[in-house]
């Protein structure tokens, strides 16, 4: 008895020396599933959080033509390429002149979102305007052309000049950065900044259509997806582990991209030969926030239970 005594006393001193701390065992979240309502014509662009799991505004996609980005030495301003627009930077021109459409050489951002690849190039110290192809409605509408000029840029924000083509009418505009947002978004209809994107430590993923660029032959081409906040989260992508196998240990493993398109649009492809979209499930999404939190996500359908496409579903799990 004294024997075993001594052991118990002997394991209980060992496994509890003054000075360490016990550590639990890591714990994962619920696994859930959520469905996000871009809608059958994709006229909706959804801006969602993944630690409330939660989507945390809605808007048209046609509420908005440009994106001015904020940062005090910022001067870049990216299209809303939900729209299948462009631009035209021209050069030999007055800004009241009337340009022809039919000589326009259209340029698109980067869908990666790489701020070297912007359709409206370096501007300061220039004359040129932009033409701004304002693309199509959601019924596939032709919504016209404006003309851009920035006049200037300073760490308040930005002094525009906006008209139509024949120049009948000219505006002069003041785009006011606002640090909390990732960028102050404008409407050539409303002709001033409009209030779209929530505050960038709120939101996480776009869900929406957007331009891609397809090469070998060159084409524009909307797809429907998501797009990342890179200023808040990174994504690495795992085509090799069941969705199930995937663990809180596997993170080291992983390469991460803050590429805005990471995620993108091809976990599903259309088959023309039944005319519905098939999801690949099998491919993984493994996301990291600025709180050093890790989720896994696939998606798993691109229908509601009526049928209608334009509702991506996906299983979503914190590691």
């Amino acid at each position: 008895m004294r024997c075993i005594l001594s052991i118990i006393i002997v394991a209980f001193i060992t496994g509890c020396i003054p000075g360490e701390i016990p550590i639990s065992p890591h714990a994962s979240g619920e696994l859930e599933t959520t469905m996000i309502e871009i809608g059958s014509e994709y006229n909706n662009q959804i801006f969602y959080n993944l630690e409330s799991n939660s989507v945390v505004s809605q808007n048209e996609k046609t509420d908005w033509d440009l994106g001015f980005l904020t940062g005090v030495d910022d001067w870049h301003i990216v299209i809303n390429s939900s729209k299948a627009g462009g631009i035209w930077s021209v050069e030999n021109l007055d800004f009241e002149d009337t340009p022809e459409i039919e000589d326009a050489v259209w340029e698109f951002d980067s869908p990666n979102g790489n701020l070297d690849s912007t359709a409206i190039d370096d501007y300061r110290n220039s004359d040129k305007f932009y033409v701004v192809d304002l693309g199509y409605s959601s019924t596939e509408e032709q919504l016209g052309y404006m003309k851009l000029k920035i006049d200037s840029v300073n760490e308040s924000g930005y002094f525009i000049r906006t008209a139509d083509l024949t120049h009948e009418q000219e505006s002069l505009v003041f785009i006011e950065k606002d640090a909390d947002l990732h960028r102050v978004c404008f409407s050539f209809s409303e002709n001033f900044a409009v209030d779209i994107e929530p505050l960038s430590s709120d939101w996480d993923m776009l869900f929406t259509q957007y331009t891609n660029l397809f090469y070998d032959p060159f084409s524009a081409y909307l797809v429907t997806g998501v797009l990342i906040n890179s200023q808040y989260i990174t994504v690495a992508i795992d085509s090799e582990k069941e969705f199930n196998e995937i663990t809180y240990e596997d993170i080291e493993s992983y390469s991460f991209s803050s590429n805005q398109d990471v995620i993108g649009y091809d976990w599903k492809d259309f088959d023309f030969d039944s005319g519905f979209y098939l999801i690949y499930a099998e491919k993984n999404y493994i996301i990291k926030n600025v709180l050093d939190q890790y989720f896994k996500i696939h998606f798993i359908d691109f229908y509601d239970d009526l049928g209608e496409k334009g509702h991506p579903t996906f299983e979503i799990l914190q590691l």
